[in-house]
């Protein structure tokens, strides 16, 4: 089991890496449900998934079931990031394997927003938490940084390197990601994990719709002063 890392470590990914985080664009959306789960047998690994169309409601899952017979006790850790923006509602822990996560911290940070932190060891079944969020609509996202003891990665590949062991939305997609580090307070590496990035939340209508007016406004005013010239 990993000695559990302090929140700030999960600032302190990337070592000399000079790649952007990669965006996922694809479908989060699955009907898998709050505290619920995907069904099993199923494959080792992180799986992701927004309640809502919004994208406010959010699940997150690990699992070391990998064929519905075999699997592996695994500790799993990571930070999912909320910032820009947008704001951290709730924090709930769904627990079906291990009886608990190890841990499981939420912070503020300032000039950098609020933080998940998490550590947990989990086999055949189920560990994970869901969150909810609020924000301004359409322009934010949500930082993913999600790492386990099994995982062989090179920590420096770019956003080219697709995703292992994660599973998004209801067809289970895996994201392109930037594999990092994953240092503690006295730059020890502890650890390696995979960081990607999804837009959230989506543009409401009725917000649209305000957008619309706007635009609209602010073109007939512009009109009128070209025509007054």
């Amino acid at each position: 089991m990993k000695k559990f890392f302090l929140v700030l470590i999960s600032l302190l990914f990337v070592v000399g890496s000079a790649y952007a985080t990669p965006m996922y664009l694809g479908a989060t959306y699955a009907d898998f449900g709050l505290e619920g789960n995907p069904p099993l047998p199923t494959e080792t690994g992180y799986y992701i998934w927004s309640n809502d169309d919004a994208r406010t409601s959010w699940s997150v899952r690990w699992t070391g079931n990998n064929n519905g017979t075999d699997y592996d006790w695994v500790d799993w850790f990571g930070s999912i990031e909320i910032g820009g923006g947008l704001n951290l509602e709730t924090t709930t822990e769904v627990l079906f394997d291990s009886g608990h996560i190890d841990n499981m911290v939420t912070s503020y940070i300032p000039y950098f927003g609020d933080l998940i932190t998490f550590e947990g060891y989990a086999g055949n079944h189920w560990d994970g938490f869901d969150f909810t969020i609020s924000g301004d609509a359409g322009v934010n996202v949500i930082g993913f940084n999600l790492g386990n003891s099994l995982w062989d990665l090179t920590p420096g590949t770019s956003e080219d390197n697709l995703g292992m062991g994660i599973f998004i939305g209801q067809d289970g997609a895996s994201p392109n990601v930037l594999i990092s580090n994953l240092l503690d307070d006295q730059g020890e590496i502890i650890g390696v994990t995979q960081n990607f990035e999804i837009p959230a939340p989506v543009p409401e209508p009725a917000t649209m719709l305000l957008l619309g007016v706007g635009l609209v406004g602010m073109a007939a005013t512009s009109r009128k002063k070209i025509f007054k010239e």
